[in-house]
């Protein structure tokens, strides 16, 4: 084991040769004997010892079982897959096999990442404590490297010309050779402790590798040598655009941190460093794993430290459930339909952390759920026949407890003004983040309605149910999907539940053998085979090239007639007659695990009734189901009835909550899981006093959010009731908050992201509700005069890109759609574009059955093409409907407003011009530094009409 001690002075290399990482069998005691003479014979084990360790949390007792010492670290995982076979797969319990050795031996010697640390004579010590809040991060020396790459196609591709690189400020130019010579000296010189680029994992790094092996240079970027990947040849987008990234690269003794990663992008190097610390994962692990595979991490720090080992393969079922208890259990959070409108003088109140503090609080944990020893005296869950232990604290709350106080503490001082603002603030930004386990809006899914079949993207089937908002909701009907039974046998499943979240920036795509592609969060499940009938659930971000996914060979209907709409993918393919056929297995190979830029700002999955909890998509993968972490079926120590406890006691909280709002004169006017909005009568008590008597009485910390001048509730598109997450307001002190508009869309054109901004800030001008109605003509003005730009092209066209998700392969299309017109320009100049990847066009002719004269690709774009007006008029005009939609402005309405713009003229702005400041908080970045990720200040400044613009700037 390698490690590298840092000061300001130099970094040094520490090689401890004593490393021998172990795993453990457990088997009945009487055959633990034979087993260990079996054990013994085999090539690459050592040594076979006889010891006594506690294999389940549950336990109080040790138990008897082998540690099996292997000659090389390489041997373990063949040495297990052996045993678990010669097992049969059930009867040897086999431990601590897949624990990272990083992680090993940072928990046997007690020590974590980014900690003052002292080392002599082969013995570490820690200086500082591991879980303090306020601790100095190392002042690494950073260097940014950037290549400059010759690009002919428009896209960069691994085969293209070398032209120049830049470290820092230094430009290094020359032939290929000499600039990777140059690179390799300027990194030498400036010996940086971290290397920080950009995309790359996915090409930087890669098109280095290539041309080094190419070239026969040498190159050493890391202060050990190097092992780079084989790279093939493949087309690459750049500057967040699609990548096909063929593996991690890792530097020795120097950090490689890429800046598009989830950890870095999202909290900067202070949220990376926290992180790393509480999970013991190095930071350039952390920097490309997720917050919920650190949350993993330190349940399994927490059971090193309890004496307990950690089970390689979890094989526990849902407890069985007669009708009642299921009825009772399966059930999401409380939900309160909101009054469509607008509303004055609204306070906001939220549970902080509300479902990590339920589980702290209540102490639910996997061996603490149902325990043998509080049968009689435990804590009933309400309205469930579970009980809780009362008499020992669960993994799961002494883990998440300190990750709540943390929080609190980083929620607390990023409001301080200081030097360490941006460290509070990376800090908390990464703790807030939990498990969303989906898949992208496009993924092609087979099933069943009303005896029906169909396929149809997921994001269709999922909306009928929850149109206009986030959540899980069940499902009443008799939607079926197609999966397995605990044989792998085919059947029809039923859905108890769909499920949509807000988006992350990027999903992975796990490209399999066979042109089959899936997009997914980074935490979403898969089964991957293991030998003969095993299956092993993995994330994605677990996964690894090679790795054999199931998938059904003979598909599970056989289309006779078919009627086709495709709008853009948007429409389902129904078949009319789909007979069924005996599906049989076969196990292909994962190619490559990629990040990709995703553009849809939800992601959507199902939850199936029965083990095996999974279900095939369209391409005949089969896949695994979303669950909240403790429902998740794979996580080391959780239980689906661990989730069902949670949410019971969350939709007794919120009633109870609205209640004490209620007895103190307040009218509750939406509540949604964690949340709710008061409006005071006119003898109400103070909120403050509201919110402590709710404080008290349920023990949880309830913040004040704010209160708002006005905010609107948004009706549901479909049905016109109160939609449940849709709604934008303004607090008092002129902030807004924004949930479902197109503003917070990461596909929306900029030109109308920049018009809707500037309705807000029109409306942001009134200070009551009379006066927001006042002004919603002015607003109007606002969105007829960005039509008028439109129609007189004076909108750069870079503001008119849409971004689309590809649903399908191009000859998969049989309509000419806009999508499938880029697709074919795309092809014409060499680029494939599977499914699951994005593309982004300027549409020029909606109408128009030629790919050249319907749209023109944002990376072919000359800078004169002239969009279709009208078409980009509707979008514009939706968004308009989008905020103006509860007082009687329809889609439809505005764009008949349009029509005649006679009285509009481009140097004639309303009454108040609206322009948008530098710091435009729409794009990019700020997204995510923006207030809890659900808001932002009111970017904007009014300007008198002799200041105004000629035109609506988005530069940034």
């Amino acid at each position: 084991m390698v490690l590298w001690l840092w000061n300001e002075r130099v970094a040094h290399r520490i090689e401890d040769p004593r490393v021998v990482p172990t795993f453990f069998l457990h088997a009945p005691p009487s055959e633990l004997p034979a087993i260990r003479r079996r054990i013994e014979i085999l090539d690459g084990v050592r040594e076979v010892r006889d010891v006594s360790k506690r294999i389940a949390l549950e336990d109080d007792e040790r138990k008897p079982v082998l540690e099996i010492v292997p000659r090389h670290y390489r041997d373990i995982r063949g040495l297990a897959h052996i045993l678990d076979s010669n097992g049969g797969y059930v009867d040897h319990r086999l431990f601590n096999v897949d624990l990272r050795f990083s992680q090993r031996y940072a928990i046997e010697h007690d020590i974590f990442p980014m900690g003052l640390m002292h080392y002599a004579n082969g013995v570490w010590r820690a200086e500082e404590e591991h879980f303090a809040l306020d601790y100095p991060l190392p002042a690494l020396r950073k260097s940014l490297l950037d290549l400059h790459v010759d690009n002919p196609a428009g896209i960069p591709r691994m085969q293209d010309r070398l032209l120049g690189a830049r470290v820092d400020d230094v430009e290094i130019d020359g032939d290929e050779e000499s600039i990777l010579k140059g690179i390799d000296e300027v990194v030498r010189s400036k010996d940086p402790d971290v290397l920080m680029t950009d995309g790359g994992d996915a090409f930087l790094m890669p098109h280095l590798a290539a041309k080094a092996s190419d070239l026969g240079v040498k190159m050493q970027l890391g202060r050990d040598p190097d092992r780079f990947a084989g790279v093939k040849a493949k087309s690459y987008f750049t500057y967040g655009k699609i990548v096909y990234k063929p593996g991690q690269y890792i530097l020795r003794g120097r950090l490689h941190l890429d800046r598009g990663h989830f950890a870095f992008r999202e909290s900067d190097f202070a949220g990376l460093a926290e992180l790393s610390r509480l999970s013991t994962l190095t930071p350039q692990e952390q920097a490309r794993l997720t917050p919920g595979t650190a949350f993993s991490a330190m349940q399994v720090n927490q059971a090193y430290h309890d004496g307990c080992l950690v089970v390689w393969k979890k094989n526990r079922p849902e407890d069985f459930k007669d009708a009642e208890n299921l009825l009772r259990g399966d059930r999401g959070g409380f939900t309160f339909e909101p009054e469509v409108g607008v509303h004055e003088g609204l306070y906001e109140l939220d549970f902080s952390s509300l479902y990590p503090s339920i589980m702290v609080k209540y102490n639910i944990s996997a061996e603490t759920l149902d325990c043998s020893c509080c049968t009689t005296d435990g804590l009933p869950v309400p309205e469930l026949r579970y009980h809780l232990c009362t008499r020992r604290v669960g993994i799961v709350g002494r883990v998440l407890k300190p990750l709540i106080e943390r929080r609190r503490y980083y929620k607390k001082m990023k409001k301080e003004p200081g030097p360490l603002q941006d460290v509070y603030t990376g800090r908390d930004t990464i703790l807030k983040w939990t498990l969303v386990t989906c898949f992208s809006a496009d993924t092609l899914v087979p099933y069943k309605l009303d005896g029906e079949y169909y396929i149809d993207r997921i994001e269709d089937v999922v909306n009928r149910y929850l149109p206009n908002e986030t959540g899980a909701i069940e499902c009443k009907d008799e939607l079926r999907v197609f999966g397995f039974d605990t044989h792998l046998r085919p059947e029809e499943k039923r859905v108890a539940r769909v499920m949509k979240a807000e988006s992350p920036k990027e999903l992975l795509k796990v490209k399999i053998k066979g042109n089959r592609e899936l997009l997914v969060t980074q935490n979403h499940r898969f089964f991957v085979f293991k030998g003969a009938k095993e299956l092993e659930v993995r994330t994605a971000d677990e996964l690894r090239a090679g790795d054999l996914i199931p998938i059904a060979t003979i598909a599970l209907w056989e289309m006779t007639t078919s009627a086709t709409i495709n709008v853009d993918g948007a429409t389902a393919q129904e078949f009319e007659d789909l007979k069924h056929r005996k599906t049989v297995f076969e196990f292909l190979p994962i190619v490559s695990i990629e990040n990709t830029p995703y553009g849809n700002p939800y992601v959507y999955c199902f939850e199936v009734e029965d083990d095996l909890h999974g279900f095939v998509t369209a391409d005949g993968t089969f896949v695994g189901q979303s669950f909240g972490y403790q429902g998740y079926k794979n996580a080391r120590f959780g239980r689906i009835e661990c989730h069902e406890a949670i949410n019971a006691f969350a939709r007794n909280i919120l009633v109870r909550t609205m209640e004490i709002a209620e007895s103190h004169g307040y009218e509750v006017v939406h509540g949604i899981v964690d949340s709710v909005w008061l409006r005071p009568k006119p003898n109400a008590d103070p909120i403050e006093k509201v919110r402590e008597h709710i404080a008290g009485s349920i023990g949880l910390p309830i913040e004040l959010e704010g209160r708002y001048k006005w905010i609107v509730f948004l009706p549901c598109k479909t049905t016109g009731v109160g939609a449940l997450n849709r709604y934008y307001g303004l607090f008092q002190d002129d902030e807004f908050k924004l949930r479902g508009i197109e503003l917070r869309k990461h596909d929306t054109p900029e030109f109308i992201n920049i018009c809707q901004e500037a309705m807000l800030g029109e409306l942001s001008l009134a200070s009551t509700a009379a006066e927001f109605r006042e002004r919603i003509p002015k607003a109007v003005d606002i969105l007829r005069w960005t039509a008028k730009c439109v129609l007189d092209r004076t909108i750069p066209v870079h503001q008119f890109i849409l971004t689309k998700s590809v649903s399908r392969t191009l000859p998969e299309y049989v309509v000419l759609t806009a999508t499938a017109a880029a697709l074919k320009q795309m092809e014409k100049r060499g680029f494939a574009v599977e499914p699951g990847e994005s593309v982004r066009y300027v549409l020029l002719d909606a109408r128009a059955r030629d790919s050249e004269r319907k749209v023109r690709v944002a990376e072919f774009l000359q800078g004169d093409e002239e969009p279709d007006a009208w078409e980009y008029i509707h979008l514009l005009c939706r968004s308009g409907q989008t905020l103006l939609a509860p007082f009687g402005y329809t889609e439809e309405n505005l764009v008949r407003m349009c029509e005649d713009l006679s009285d509009v003229s481009i140097a004639g702005m309303p009454e108040h011009a609206v322009t948008i400041q530098e710091d435009y908080k729409s794009i990019g970045e700020s997204r995510s530094r923006a207030r809890g990720g659900v808001g932002y200040k009111k970017p904007w400044r009014i300007v008198d009409e002799e200041e105004m613009p000629s035109e609506i700037s988005g530069e940034r």
